[in-house]
């Protein structure tokens, strides 16, 4: 399955999609008959652990065009299958990104809302040495929120872009470049210096969060960075944690939420304890250590999403609206194995859909299944006409 590369990527022409948070349960022949409600799909692929043989929990799709994609992203994402939410986001080709870690970075404001990643990338190439662009998003409106990073290979090559595209036009709009900081509005300076931090961290500690300010709300900001797992706060300490997919988008969340006002208070962004293993409860409890925000590395590391445009509302037209959504308790693996791969989508739908499971929706509904009203669908799960 071949995907664009990042420098290269316009979500206005994608095609492939990511999906992380699946189920073990969760098949290549599930997500096709899923996604294939939403349009035609050219490929599936469910990734495997090369340990243990089993799904490492994420896979791709990709689409025979665009429209159909972009349907399937807004439409999906957060939907629960299984009793987990599927994440859903744009894909690109991992191999072809350079692992940008060592790296010098550039930030860029006042862009135009027409640009993309590919476009910044472009305007920055001439100068020479540049090795990835990104623009970042706002997961509720789905617009770019106007600002940007931009790799370098050395600080030479950062500081001639700089002077060279600082007050040029990119798009429609004069921009402002300087070095890279803890704060993606703060003026101009000598980038920090920060060390580098577990590779395997995704887990973002977030502090002096206001009163009111709710986990939803939270999520809403952080999610333009990534994939999040898991939001947890804690009132009575105004603190809390974002645990991400991958480390990169904690990275990147770190370095673009530090002193952003949320709730009328600028929030602390840095490194939350490394979680080995998620048990109850989720991410890092109360007591849970931070780490130092001077030990944050501003690196852009090979990643296989895009955090872009998620716009996370679901056309008011589809399907989908109207169907509830049951969370259901996954099958044991004695049960599964006594039932069809129909059967098993069967269990894990809510009300009136045959193929969606909890996504809710399917065209033959229960006359697919062959299921009269008020019969079980699955252990503790009964349709109710």
């Amino acid at each position: 399955m071949d995907y664009p590369s990042r420098a290269a990527f316009d979500p206005s022409s994608c095609k492939s999609l990511y999906v992380g948070n699946l189920h073990p349960y969760v098949n290549e022949a599930m997500l096709q008959e899923i996604f294939a409600t939403l349009g035609p799909v050219a490929e599936v692929k469910v990734i495997k652990d090369k340990v243990t043989g089993m799904s490492a929990g994420y896979g791709f799709i990709k689409f025979l065009d665009h429209r159909a994609a972009d349907l399937a992203l807004q439409s999906i994402n957060g939907r629960v299958l299984y009793g987990q939410e599927v994440r859903v986001n744009w894909a690109f080709q991992k191999d072809q990104r350079e692992d940008t870690a060592t790296h010098s970075h550039v930030f860029v404001g006042d862009l135009s809302s027409e640009v993309t990643d590919r476009l910044l990338f472009e305007a920055f190439q001439p100068t020479g040495g540049c090795s990835d662009a990104r623009v970042m998003w706002d997961h509720s409106t789905g617009r770019s929120k106007g600002y940007g990073f931009v790799s370098f290979r050395s600080r030479e090559e950062a500081e001639n872009a700089i002077q060279a595209v600082n007050g040029s036009f990119i798009g429609h709009r004069r921009v402002r470049c300087g070095w890279a900081q803890h704060k993606a509005d703060a003026n101009a300076s000598d980038i920090t210096s920060v060390d580098r931090s577990d590779p395997s961290n995704a887990n973002v500690y977030v502090g002096n969060i206001a009163p009111e300010v709710s986990d939803a709300e939270l999520r809403r900001h952080f999610q333009q960075f990534g994939n999040i797992l898991e939001v947890k706060s804690y009132r009575k300490g105004s603190y809390g944690f974002v645990q991400f997919e991958q480390h990169v988008e904690a990275v990147h969340a770190i370095v673009g939420m530090n002193g952003q006002v949320v709730g009328g208070k600028p929030l602390k962004c840095s490194w939350g304890r490394h979680q080995t293993s998620r048990g109850p409860g989720g991410i890092a409890g109360p007591g849970a250590g931070q780490v130092s925000h001077s030990q944050v590395m501003m690196q852009l590391a090979n990643m296989s999403l895009l955090g872009g445009p998620q716009p996370g509302l679901l056309n008011p037209h589809h399907p989908f609206n109207n169907m509830m959504q049951v969370p259901q308790a996954p099958l044991a693996h004695s049960q599964a194995g006594q039932l069809s791969q129909h059967n098993q989508l069967s269990h894990m739908m809510g009300p009136g859909s045959a193929a969606l499971g909890n996504i809710g929706y399917a065209p033959l509904g229960y006359a697919s299944m062959g299921l009269g009203h008020g019969q079980q669908l699955g252990p503790g799960l009964q349709h109710q006409p």
